[in-house]
């Protein structure tokens, strides 16, 4: 109860900080208090029917299901159930993976992944969005490899998107250019640049840990840091 209470307190920036720093906490100490607090924090996300936080994405035709906020989500979800996956009862994983799955992972999936389910994901891959919810998802996904038979699936689908999204060359109807430049240059502001990019380095470090394979290779991604420091 008191976790539900400072959950409806918190922003979903504040939420996911505090998340984040809960598991950091037992990650150092050991202290299995701090785990206990990740847990609840977590079991408060898992029960939410909804993740969307952007309600007016849902009144769109078609609907969205997924959003920005679901990208950071994901990612601390899945870091936080990593961190203190060891302390987790066997139902405990069930039910936090099964919420985690029906809240972020298959909304995700099915808005920008799953070509069959739904256009948006093709015409919107040149976008800053776009790879901060995959690939936030996909941290998520990396988080659960142990106890969701279909993570595995999905990792190597979003491992293979994350070369689609950094060599999407633009579309002429869209009036959009490519992603990247082979200079390492965003189509969008730096800052945009900064988002995409760090959720994308966040999937691929969390990726050499979980997987046996180094990620797919993407070529001119070395490249990017000249961009950063080219317009500083």
């Amino acid at each position: 109860a008191a976790a539900a209470r400072l959950s409806r307190s918190l922003s979903p920036t504040h939420h996911k900080a505090a998340l984040e720093a809960l598991a950091l906490s037992y990650r150092i100490t050991g202290d299995r208090r701090y785990a206990a607090g990740a847990r609840d924090l977590l079991f408060v996300r898992a029960r939410r029917s909804v993740w969307l936080t952007d309600l007016p994405l849902a009144r769109r035709s078609p609907p969205w299901t997924s959003d920005l906020g679901m990208g950071f989500a994901a990612a601390s979800y899945g870091i936080a159930y990593d961190a203190i996956r060891e302390t987790l009862s066997a139902e405990d994983r069930r039910t936090l993976v099964e919420g985690l799955v029906r809240g972020a992972i298959e909304p995700i999936m099915n808005d920008w992944i799953d070509g069959a389910r739904r256009i948006h994901a093709l015409d919107t891959m040149g976008h800053n969005w776009w790879a901060h919810i995959v690939f936030g998802g996909g941290v998520g996904v990396l988080a659960i490899l142990r106890d969701e038979p279909r993570a595995a699936q999905w990792a190597r689908r979003l491992d293979a998107a994350s070369l689609e999204w950094f060599r999407f060359s633009g579309t002429r109807v869209g009036t959009k250019p490519p992603t990247f430049g082979a200079d390492g240059a965003f189509s969008e502001t730096v800052g945009y640049a900064e988002l995409a990019l760090h959720s994308l380095l966040l999937f691929r470090r969390s990726w050499t840990e979980a997987m046996t394979q180094p990620p797919t290779p993407i070529p001119h991604l070395d490249q990017v840091a000249n961009y950063f420091f080219a317009t500083a």
